[in-house]
């Protein structure tokens, strides 16, 4: 997590947690384009029509788009 409490990474299901904060199936995404791209472009190639919201989350954390937190 970032200082002002975004998201600098997501890992799921890590085997050694490094925090206990966690993700829950709630999310309000106002760049739904980019995470859109971002899906596409994790399942590109694949023969599977699965899309991993944790992967494409955490490529629009690496592509620098701020993503809040709430506890």
């Amino acid at each position: 997590m970032h200082p002002d409490g975004s998201v600098k990474h997501v890992v799921e299901k890590p085997l050694i947690p490094k925090s206990n904060l966690a993700l829950v199936g709630l999310y309000k995404i106002k760049e739904s384009q980019h995470l859109l791209k971002s899906s596409k472009n994790l399942n590109n190639g694949s023969s599977s029509e699965e899309y991993h919201l944790t992967n494409a989350i955490e490529t629009l954390a690496i592509e620098g788009i701020k993503i809040g937190t709430f506890l």
